[in-house]
């Protein structure tokens, strides 16, 4: 009886490895048959797009619209940077509705490893749909696109701190770290589009983070100030993204967005300066857009 009982849970437990692999094999199937899905749609949506900007290139006989038409396609090619300079509702339209597909084989698998407890696997998964992503769009998962003007708060990575000018209506403000209060108007920031990168406005008085007097010096306070036309470089940081976390780097002189405790007259504050980039990465450097609804 012993020996049936073995042989009747061992033929089950055969059975169950057997569906489960065979359930994991129709699951990687299916994964790439979308990722391919997913890279005719978004190469389909640019051809048609580079087709535009080659017929307006080429109806046009104004100097000024040639030029903006070029460093448009320039900025699209290197940056996937919208052009404004043709209708691209058709464009965005594919485009986010070939990532929205991804994102339906992607997220639930990255779901069920995260209850399995299985955590690399998940993150591993996470990794390549962030990648996938910006490589069509130019920005991953950890930034929201910054056409849709979207609203966040920046959270440091440890606490339940984030990012708050000292005084928001002034310019020059510096800017500290605070305990997050839900509905505070200074503590909210719009991303928007920079040169080489994305620019943080202040939902107060409309001031950006800003690097001041082009400084390229470590720990340099940052402070809010508004740019003359588009956000230019002194306004601007790169996204070198971890799966939903991101490391801000000036786009002015390579230095990152920092968190840093300074004495100032036997008082210490936390403020936002630009430091050097270290072998290893600190808490103190690493960030996360948190998208308000």
């Amino acid at each position: 009886m012993r020996t049936l009982r073995f042989s009747i849970a061992l033929g089950v437990a055969m059975i169950a490895m057997s569906v489960g692999t065979a359930q994991e094999t129709k699951s990687k199937v299916d994964m790439t048959k979308a990722i391919d899905r997913y890279h005719n749609a978004i190469l389909d949506a640019e051809r048609a797009l580079r087709g535009n900007l080659e017929k307006a290139s080429a109806k046009s006989k104004d100097k000024a619209v040639l030029a903006k038409i070029a460093y448009e396609s320039d900025r699209f090619e290197k940056h996937r940077e919208v052009p404004t300079c043709v209708v691209t509702k058709e464009y965005v339209r594919s485009r986010n509705a070939a990532i929205a597909a991804l994102a339906t084989q992607y997220e639930p698998v990255i779901q069920a490893q995260r209850t399995a407890k299985k955590l690399d696997a998940a993150d591993e998964y996470e990794k390549d749909y962030s990648i996938l992503v910006k490589k069509a769009r130019g920005f991953g998962l950890a930034i929201p696109d910054p056409a849709t003007s979207p609203v966040v708060v920046i959270r440091s990575r440890d606490g339940d701190l984030v990012l708050e000018p000292l005084e928001p209506s002034k310019f020059g403000s510096r800017v500290t770290l605070s305990k997050y209060v839900r509905g505070r108007p200074s503590q909210v920031w719009r991303v928007e589009r920079g040169e080489e990168g994305f620019a943080f406005r202040n939902s107060v008085e409309g001031l950006y983070l800003h690097v001041p007097a082009s400084s390229g010096a470590e720990g340099e306070k940052l402070v809010l100030w508004r740019p003359e036309g588009q956000p230019s470089i002194h306004f601007s940081w790169k996204a070198d993204e971890r799966l939903r976390e991101v490391v801000l780097v000036s786009s002015l002189n390579e230095l990152l967005l920092t968190s840093k405790e300074i004495n100032e007259k036997g008082v210490i504050k936390t403020l936002l300066t630009q430091e050097k980039k270290l072998k290893e990465i600190t808490a103190a450097q690493v960030w996360k857009l948190e998208v308000q609804k």
